[in-house]
């Protein structure tokens, strides 16, 4: 039953992935034959402001999960470098001068969206890359509780509607959409043509790698999608709303939140009312993040006799180094896992 309604999943990654390759898609030159490797030629940059030392372009990301995701795509081209410091909150940093002068220098600065990391698109740069308006409208999730406890669809996702316009869709997002590598792999495009316009001589490059990190998205949602099999339908509450779209692709159903918007703490009414729906819905544990405040999760599930396990959505779990974005995913998933599965 579950490959059946994967299916119609597989044909839109195919269709990324074909994308990705396709010189009619593209304004520059098309891509070479071998599109299922990564380049390993860094080729000859164009000189341009904004560049790191040697000439390789000096791509700044505000979070290390956009790294994970950009190392790949980059590849020998150019330099991922993380702006935001460990222990930082991407909602509520205050950029330092130092942090101004480094986006002075990089050839791009790539942040998630208005309600995630917006400080950073004070900062002056070369380049300035929003990602959020990049994933394809239909991948995104609405902000807030309006997801909460909708059913899981078709192909493991919850099901959506959205009647407003793109920009008005865009506006209104969850930006945590880099917790599902679905939504991942359909902003790779896009993106790999930004990044060819301010690096024209890697056109192609980026262009090769964005097909084959989609490949290898492909790869992971599959592996993801059977592992987390056994948790189809269990209902979830999140401290926060990481990975909202990490529960809704693999077919878990959000159930509650204690904190939908930064900063905003739960009132007791709102904390007592989470306590009751994980009772009615025989909730199985409650999430709590890295980088924030223990007491609220552990105050709901101390009072629905429930216990807490750590996620790590930020990359912040200071035992850890991730090496590849499938690690920091498979990370979390374990941790799913362990949470919610009988036996």
């Amino acid at each position: 039953m579950q490959n059946m309604q994967r299916l119609p999943l597989m044909i839109t990654l195919l269709s990324l992935l074909l994308l990705a390759g396709c010189p009619g898609a593209r304004k520059q030159s098309a891509p070479p034959q071998n599109a299922g490797t990564a380049s390993s030629a860094p080729g000859t940059p164009t000189e341009q402001a904004g560049q790191a030392p040697g000439g390789q372009p000096l791509y700044l990301v505000t979070i290390t999960p956009l790294k994970l995701i950009l190392d790949p795509l980059v590849g020998s081209r150019g330099r991922v470098e993380v702006l935001l410091p460990p222990g930082a909150s991407s909602h509520t940093y205050e950029p330092k001068p130092s942090d101004a002068q480094r986006a002075a220098q990089a050839t791009a600065l790539i942040w998630v969206g208005q309600d995630f990391d917006a400080w950073a698109a004070k900062l002056a740069t070369t380049a300035n890359i929003e990602l959020l308006p990049l994933v394809p409208p239909d991948m995104l999730m609405k902000a807030g509780a309006s997801e909460i406890a909708k059913q899981p669809g078709a192909d493991g996702a919850a099901s959506t509607e959205h009647t407003a316009g793109a920009g008005d869709v865009v506006a209104q997002a969850d930006p945590h959409f880099f917790t599902d590598p679905i939504a991942v792999a359909g902003l790779l495009p896009p993106l790999a043509e930004k990044l060819g316009q301010l690096d024209p001589a890697g056109a192609q490059d980026y262009q090769r790698n964005a097909a084959a990190l989609i490949a290898q998205l492909m790869a992971l949602n599959e592996q993801l999608s059977t592992k987390l099999e056994p948790l189809y339908g269990q209902p979830v509450i999140l401290y926060h709303p990481s990975f909202s779209y990490f529960v809704r692709r693999y077919g878990m159903r959000l159930d509650g939140l204690i904190e939908a918007f930064p900063g905003k703490e739960p009132s007791p009414q709102e904390l007592t009312k989470l306590v009751e729906t994980a009772k009615r819905d025989k909730v199985r544990a409650i999430f709590d993040e890295t980088l924030l405040p223990k007491q609220p999760a552990e105050s709901v599930a101390e009072a629905a006799g429930l216990p807490v396990y750590e996620l790590d959505p930020s990359c912040g779990a200071s035992e850890r180094n991730y090496q590849s974005y499938r690690e920091w995913l498979l990370y979390n998933a374990d941790i799913f896992l362990k949470a919610l599965k009988q036996g």
